[in-house]
């Protein structure tokens, strides 16, 4: 099971009007691609354009009203089945090794791992910075499957329009913390972090390697959300 990150209106999210970057690939290359979602995944009803765009309205709605005084001003951001998206794959190592590598910057008595992580939930410094008990500066990286182009600091849990429970945060917050991480590790240069981000990685690689590629990537993704106002969201 793959990972994307999908930057875009949620509207077209949902239509299923976007492609990844193997779905994109294979069309270029005349290669078919099925994709395969995780077993229990509910099937949307076929809706149209407008549907989908009236849900996902009414759902923010709903959400900003949850949120309530939490929140400086309502949720809102351009949405449209058309309008333009950015995807890119960092696959779970590629993700996992940046979420560790925020998890081991805040807790330094810990020893990093010397090879890209794809499963991190049992891992001692995440455990340490996603306890109940511990305030993370890394929230925003940490936690959320998606994030929305609004200005909060916190992170929350709430139904996405699927009617799963997810992690939420700001795309705002994410990119911040992004750059904060950046600075306390790599402390990489925009030219370093595209040269990361081109390099990729393969499972077996180094940690250092996987997660500056992670932390490359989730910054550009991270930029578009925030300059494009627009969400970012997981996708497996």
């Amino acid at each position: 099971m793959g990972l994307d990150i999908y930057v875009g209106p949620l509207t077209r999210y949902y239509l299923g009007d976007w492609e990844n970057v193997v779905q994109r690939y294979g069309r270029e290359q005349g290669i078919p691609v099925r994709v395969i979602k995780p077993e229990g995944t509910p099937e949307l009803p076929k809706l149209s354009a407008e549907q989908v765009l009236q849900a996902v309205t009414n759902w923010r709605a709903d959400l900003s009203t949850g949120l309530g005084s939490n929140l400086s001003e309502p949720l809102d951001w351009p949405e449209s089945g058309a309008g333009e998206y950015f995807t890119d794959r960092p696959a779970w190592d590629g993700y996992g090794s940046l979420a560790l590598l925020a998890a081991y910057d805040e807790h330094r008595d810990l020893a990093r791992p010397k090879v890209a992580i794809a499963k991190f939930g049992d891992d001692p410094a995440w455990k340490r910075s996603t306890a109940a008990d511990f305030k993370s500066r890394y929230s925003s990286i940490l936690l959320p499957e998606l994030w929305l182009p609004c200005k909060f600091e916190f992170v929350f849990k709430a139904q996405d329009l699927s009617g799963n429970e997810i992690w939420m945060g700001s795309s705002l917050s994410l990119l911040r913390q992004l750059r904060e991480l950046n600075n306390s590790t790599a402390n990489a240069t925009p030219a370093q972090l595209e040269q990361s981000r081109r390099e990729n990685f393969n499972p077996g690689d180094s940690f250092d390697k996987a997660s500056r590629f992670g932390l490359a990537m989730f910054l550009q993704l991270a930029e578009k959300s925030v300059n494009l106002s627009v969400p970012m969201k997981m996708d497996y």
